[in-house]
Protein backbone atom coordinates (compact mmCIF):
# COMPACT_ATOMS: atom_id res chain seq x y z
CA UNK A 1 0.00 0.00 0.00
CA UNK A 2 1.47 3.44 -0.99
CA UNK A 3 2.74 5.12 2.32
CA UNK A 4 1.10 8.37 1.78
CA UNK A 5 -2.74 5.85 1.85
CA UNK A 6 -1.20 4.54 4.91
CA UNK A 7 -0.65 7.57 6.60
CA UNK A 8 -3.81 8.47 5.92
CA UNK A 9 -5.48 5.97 6.76
CA UNK A 10 -3.77 5.21 10.14
CA UNK A 11 -3.60 9.31 10.75
CA UNK A 12 -7.89 9.74 10.50
CA UNK A 13 -7.54 7.14 13.72
CA UNK A 14 -5.83 9.27 15.68
CA UNK A 15 -8.00 12.05 14.91
CA UNK A 16 -11.22 10.63 15.05
CA UNK A 17 -10.01 8.66 18.63
CA UNK A 18 -8.66 11.93 20.17
CA UNK A 19 -11.34 14.46 18.91
CA UNK A 20 -13.82 14.33 21.51
CA UNK A 21 -11.53 13.96 24.61
CA UNK A 22 -9.90 17.05 23.39
CA UNK A 23 -13.10 18.77 22.52
CA UNK A 24 -14.05 18.10 26.26
CA UNK A 25 -11.38 19.86 27.41
CA UNK A 26 -11.64 23.22 25.57
CA UNK A 27 -9.29 22.24 23.04
CA UNK A 28 -10.05 22.56 19.73
CA UNK A 29 -8.23 21.73 16.12
CA UNK A 30 -6.02 24.54 15.08
CA UNK A 31 -3.49 22.67 12.28
CA UNK A 32 -3.52 18.77 10.44
CA UNK A 33 -0.72 18.17 8.26
CA UNK A 34 -0.41 14.81 6.49
CA UNK A 35 2.83 14.33 3.97
CA UNK A 36 4.15 11.25 2.29
CA UNK A 37 5.29 9.10 5.38
CA UNK A 38 4.19 11.38 8.57
CA UNK A 39 1.08 13.93 9.97
CA UNK A 40 0.74 15.84 13.16
CA UNK A 41 -2.17 17.83 14.31
CA UNK A 42 -2.74 20.13 17.25
CA UNK A 43 -5.45 21.43 19.24
CA UNK A 44 -5.31 24.27 21.25
CA UNK A 45 -7.17 25.85 24.63
CA UNK A 46 -5.58 29.43 24.88
CA UNK A 47 -1.87 29.33 24.90
CA UNK A 48 -1.50 25.76 25.60
CA UNK A 49 -1.40 22.85 22.52
CA UNK A 50 -1.12 19.39 22.24
CA UNK A 51 0.44 18.16 19.19
CA UNK A 52 -0.93 14.26 17.90
CA UNK A 53 2.78 13.08 15.64
CA UNK A 54 3.42 9.72 13.49
CA UNK A 55 6.04 9.37 11.44
CA UNK A 56 6.26 5.94 9.53
CA UNK A 57 9.34 7.36 7.48
CA UNK A 58 11.84 4.13 7.41
CA UNK A 59 14.69 6.70 7.69
CA UNK A 60 13.74 7.40 11.05
CA UNK A 61 12.84 3.68 12.05
CA UNK A 62 10.87 2.65 14.35
CA UNK A 63 7.73 3.87 13.10
CA UNK A 64 6.12 6.34 16.22
CA UNK A 65 3.32 7.93 17.63
CA UNK A 66 3.98 10.50 19.97
CA UNK A 67 1.96 13.05 21.90
CA UNK A 68 3.19 16.62 23.31
CA UNK A 69 2.33 19.04 25.40
CA UNK A 70 2.98 22.72 24.16
CA UNK A 71 2.85 26.21 25.71
CA UNK A 72 2.89 29.23 23.39
CA UNK A 73 3.40 28.81 19.66
CA UNK A 74 3.06 25.47 18.42
CA UNK A 75 5.62 26.00 14.82
CA UNK A 76 9.76 25.72 14.73
CA UNK A 77 12.26 26.82 16.46
CA UNK A 78 10.00 28.23 19.36
CA UNK A 79 7.92 24.77 19.96
CA UNK A 80 11.47 22.46 20.06
CA UNK A 81 11.92 24.96 23.22
CA UNK A 82 8.32 25.46 24.74
CA UNK A 83 7.09 21.70 24.90
CA UNK A 84 7.35 18.05 26.11
CA UNK A 85 6.85 15.10 25.09
CA UNK A 86 4.06 13.24 27.25
CA UNK A 87 6.36 10.74 27.80
CA UNK A 88 8.55 13.02 30.07
CA UNK A 89 5.58 14.29 32.19
CA UNK A 90 4.89 10.39 32.90
CA UNK A 91 9.01 9.95 33.60
CA UNK A 92 8.12 12.36 36.25
CA UNK A 93 6.10 10.30 38.07
CA UNK A 94 8.63 7.61 38.42
CA UNK A 95 7.76 5.55 35.25
CA UNK A 96 10.37 3.44 33.72
CA UNK A 97 10.69 2.51 30.00
CA UNK A 98 8.61 5.01 28.72
CA UNK A 99 9.01 7.05 25.34
CA UNK A 100 7.48 7.49 22.21
CA UNK A 101 4.81 4.90 21.16
CA UNK A 102 5.81 2.65 18.72
CA UNK A 103 3.97 1.01 15.97
CA UNK A 104 4.35 -1.83 13.50
CA UNK A 105 3.83 -0.48 9.69
CA UNK A 106 0.99 -3.34 8.33
CA UNK A 107 -1.39 -3.54 11.23
CA UNK A 108 -4.44 -1.51 11.94
CA UNK A 109 -5.28 -3.23 15.27
CA UNK A 110 -1.50 -2.49 16.57
CA UNK A 111 -1.88 0.96 15.60
CA UNK A 112 -5.18 1.30 17.22
CA UNK A 113 -4.08 -0.03 20.58
CA UNK A 114 -0.77 2.02 20.44
CA UNK A 115 -3.60 5.16 19.75
CA UNK A 116 -5.81 4.16 22.58
CA UNK A 117 -2.87 3.36 25.39
CA UNK A 118 -1.78 7.04 24.11
CA UNK A 119 -5.10 8.61 24.92
CA UNK A 120 -5.41 7.07 28.08
CA UNK A 121 -2.18 8.35 29.34
CA UNK A 122 -2.91 11.85 28.08
CA UNK A 123 -6.07 11.93 29.99
CA UNK A 124 -4.42 9.98 33.24
CA UNK A 125 -1.00 12.05 33.18
CA UNK A 126 -1.60 14.56 30.88
CA UNK A 127 -5.07 15.94 33.11
CA UNK A 128 -3.39 18.64 34.50
CA UNK A 129 -2.62 20.42 31.54
CA UNK A 130 -5.43 19.68 29.89
CA UNK A 131 -7.64 21.46 32.97
CA UNK A 132 -4.80 24.51 32.70
CA UNK A 133 -2.74 23.09 35.96
CA UNK A 134 0.29 23.23 34.49
CA UNK A 135 2.99 23.88 37.36
CA UNK A 136 4.19 20.26 36.54
CA UNK A 137 4.43 20.74 33.15
CA UNK A 138 6.33 24.10 33.50
CA UNK A 139 8.91 22.02 35.66
CA UNK A 140 9.33 19.14 33.99
CA UNK A 141 10.04 21.51 30.80
CA UNK A 142 12.35 23.94 32.85
CA UNK A 143 14.83 21.05 34.05
CA UNK A 144 14.79 19.59 30.48
CA UNK A 145 15.18 22.76 28.73
CA UNK A 146 18.15 23.90 31.63
CA UNK A 147 19.97 20.55 30.66
CA UNK A 148 20.44 21.41 27.14
CA UNK A 149 22.35 23.39 25.10
CA UNK A 150 21.13 25.83 22.41
CA UNK A 151 21.81 24.90 18.90
CA UNK A 152 24.48 25.92 17.21
CA UNK A 153 25.18 27.57 13.74
CA UNK A 154 28.49 26.11 12.11
CA UNK A 155 29.45 28.56 9.69
CA UNK A 156 32.38 29.70 7.59
CA UNK A 157 34.37 32.52 8.72
CA UNK A 158 36.74 34.13 5.94
CA UNK A 159 39.75 34.75 8.49
CA UNK A 160 39.31 31.88 10.58
CA UNK A 161 37.80 29.49 8.61
CA UNK A 162 35.19 27.32 9.91
CA UNK A 163 33.19 28.71 12.82
CA UNK A 164 30.78 27.71 15.47
CA UNK A 165 28.42 29.67 17.07
CA UNK A 166 25.41 29.50 19.20
CA UNK A 167 21.96 29.92 17.64
CA UNK A 168 20.81 33.77 19.58
CA UNK A 169 17.39 32.62 19.18
CA UNK A 170 17.71 28.74 20.66
CA UNK A 171 19.64 30.36 23.39
CA UNK A 172 16.81 33.27 23.91
CA UNK A 173 14.02 30.48 23.81
CA UNK A 174 15.96 28.29 26.05
CA UNK A 175 16.43 30.85 28.43
CA UNK A 176 12.72 31.60 28.22
CA UNK A 177 11.56 28.24 28.53
CA UNK A 178 13.76 27.19 31.50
Amino acid sequence: MDKKILIEKYFQIVVDKFSQYMESNDFLLETREIQNNSAQVVFRSGSRYVKLLMNLDERDGPNYFNIVLGEGLSTYPEADWNSIALWKLMESHSHDNVGEYAIRLTDVKDVEKVIDLGLQDLEGYGNEFMCGKISTFRKVRGKLNRDREPYIIHKFDKDKGRVSVVDPESERLRKKFS
